[in-house]
């Protein structure tokens, strides 16, 4: 007979992996999305967060007092930014305009006030109403109301007197509106206040603005402005880190559990002929299950001469073939599973088919 090498399978017909990889493959997918089923659903599906909305409440501050004409403020009289000269004007009116701002929904009332502080060397102070508190319903409002200057100098005399001078204390009066909000925005609950404030020093009978230290802008002190936040908790769905992906919990069990339970089942069911080892035709079943792909089936062989090899079992038969690129020939009379590699014969006999051999030579002893 030829000993030419027998051709290796054609790829096309040849299956990426034997059964029995397969069922390996399957086994360990089966286990690992089944572990990862189960931490999923040892996890909590959801988790508490919070979330916010910001707002922005802005304001901005005026004064002003009629004076006459032929005076230093002209006909316009005195406007916000300028020196107040009680000796001067008329009353003096301070303004101040409040909106809140808010990219969401915003339901909200409140309440204002308007006061002037006066606050001297001496570490003496003392309230003055420009404005009492009245309501308001929206999101924007204002408050005004005439400065007290009379009062609030007489104050300052007396303080002086007290203190045994004239004319000596440095004082300091401060104009601030109290804005208290309360309502909702975007549905959550809001309560917030906004309180600037703009200084004056006062010297003698004159009110001159004062810039607040640290300040560069001079018209800053006059349009002051303040950030909140609104925060509410809120349920997220929670997610899992895997590598490139971040399913959701819930998807992960379901994926895992499912995918696991089909591998398994898929595994075990390409496992049947690894169950079927007693019987007739129970090894060569399994033979023909595991290795079929590289099987060719033979009526009959003659051996050449040259070595041969038997080996211990058809894995390593398998495994033979799979490193030769060879075909594993299947002879049925008597049953034999060979490989040829370059001269060498490798063969594996089923115990089944020695049992026969072992039989006859008993009953000849026997008759012996």
């Amino acid at each position: 007979m030829d000993r030419a090498r027998v051709p290796a399978a054609d790829s096309t017909k040849e299956s990426a992996f034997t059964r029995l990889e397969t069922i390996t493959a399957l086994a360990v997918v089966g286990v690992l999305a089944l572990a990862l089923g189960l931490i999923a659903l040892a996890m909590p599906t959801s988790e508490a967060g919070r979330e916010s909305v910001t707002y922005h409440q802005s304001g901005h501050f005026g004064y002003g007092a009629s004076a006459p004409a032929d005076s230093v403020y002209g006909d316009q009289g005195l406007v916000t930014g300028e020196p107040i000269l009680s000796e001067v004007v008329g009353p003096v009116t301070a303004r101040f305009d409040y909106r809140l701002s808010a990219p969401a929904s915003r339901h909200v009332r409140g309440t204002t006030r308007m006061v002037a502080t006066v606050h001297t060397a001496d570490g003496l102070s003392r309230d003055f109403i420009v404005a009492d508190v009245a309501s308001f319903s929206g999101a924007h409002t204002s408050v005004s109301g005439v400065l007290p200057v009379a009062a609030m100098m007489a104050y300052v005399r007396t303080v002086e007197a007290a203190a045994g001078g004239a004319g000596t204390t440095t004082t300091t009066v401060v104009v601030t509106p109290r804005v208290k909000l309360h309502g909702s925005l975007d549905g959550h609950r809001l309560a917030t206040s906004f309180a600037p404030s703009l200084s004056f020093d006062l010297d003698g009978s004159t009110l001159r603005p004062s810039q607040p230290a640290g300040v560069s802008d001079p018209g800053a002190s006059l349009k002051p402005t303040k950030e909140g936040k609104v925060g509410y908790p809120v349920t997220t769905t929670r997610t899992m880190s895997l590598l490139l992906v971040h399913p959701a919990v819930s998807t992960v069990r379901i994926v895992g559990l499912a995918l696991g339970g089909l591998c398994l089942l898929f595994a075990l069911w390409l496992a049947r002929p690894l169950w079927r080892t007693g019987g007739a035709g129970g090894e060569a079943a399994r033979i023909r299950a595991l290795y079929g792909s590289r099987l060719v089936d033979v009526r009959a062989l003659s051996l050449p001469e040259g070595p041969v090899a038997d080996v211990a079992g058809m894995e390593a038969l398998a495994e033979l073939a799979k490193r030769y690129e060879s075909m594993i020939l299947h002879v049925s009379e008597p049953e034999a599973y060979l490989v040829w590699d370059n001269g060498m014969l490798y063969r594996y006999r089923p115990v089944t088919e020695l049992r026969p051999v072992v039989q006859r030579a008993g009953h000849a002893a026997r008759e012996a």
